[in-house]
């Protein structure tokens, strides 16, 4: 897939705590590094509340990025960031250098699709999700913004299971290939209504 983010950032120079501190105060902007592939690390520093207003898209914690530093071009992904205990705030950013001939681990976002035409939910039933992403393996050229999870033939009590996920060209699950950790995603629970619960009583 094609980069779909572009960052501008600046290479920092100054190292250290002290440093960090003065960079987020004075200048609005915030510490990070880029590291990966064997090469060395590199600090950079990325305006604050760009990368804020980024961050906000979802697509982007499962995207190649482009950072522009000094008119080179890094591509990377998105591999940690450090939020303030309290305050709207990034603190620290880390990004991985991609490697376009070797697997990613990447976690990705499930959409489910299908809820409102499954027989569970049509019954009264309401759906529980375990996990709203999930962890794969995937070359940079097939790497996908979300896998879709189509629930609309879900029944009452039924579980779907990572292994019944059908999956885009090139695409493998973490747990199922490395852990052989089958999980579940979500499941059809039957809701007893308020109405029933008064009958009872």
């Amino acid at each position: 897939m094609e980069s779909y983010f572009q960052i501008e950032a600046i290479d920092r120079k100054d190292l250290g705590r002290k440093a960090s501190k003065k960079l987020r105060r004075e200048k609005s902007y915030i510490p990070a590094i880029i590291y990966g592939n064997s090469n060395s690390v590199f600090h950079i520093s990325i305006n604050h509340n760009k990368i804020l207003d980024i961050l906000k898209k979802e697509k982007i914690f499962s995207s190649i990025i482009n950072i522009l530093i000094n008119k080179k071009k890094e591509k990377v992904i998105l591999q940690d960031i450090q939020y303030h205990p309290y305050k709207t705030k990034i603190l620290h950013i880390d990004f991985k250098r991609i490697d376009f001939y070797a697997k990613l681990k990447i976690k990705v976002p499930l959409y489910f699709k299908g809820i409102h035409n499954s027989p569970g939910i049509k019954s009264g039933g309401k759906i529980l999700y375990f996990t709203k992403y999930i962890t794969i393996l995937v070359l940079p050229k097939f790497l996908p913004q979300y896998i879709e999870v189509d629930v609309s033939n879900m029944k009452i009590n039924q579980i779907l299971y990572f292994s019944q996920i059908p999956l885009p060209i090139g695409v493998s699950i973490f747990h199922l290939v490395k852990m052989k950790d089958n999980r579940p995603i979500c499941k059809i629970e039957f809701i007893k209504s308020s109405v029933t619960k008064e009958n009872k009583k």
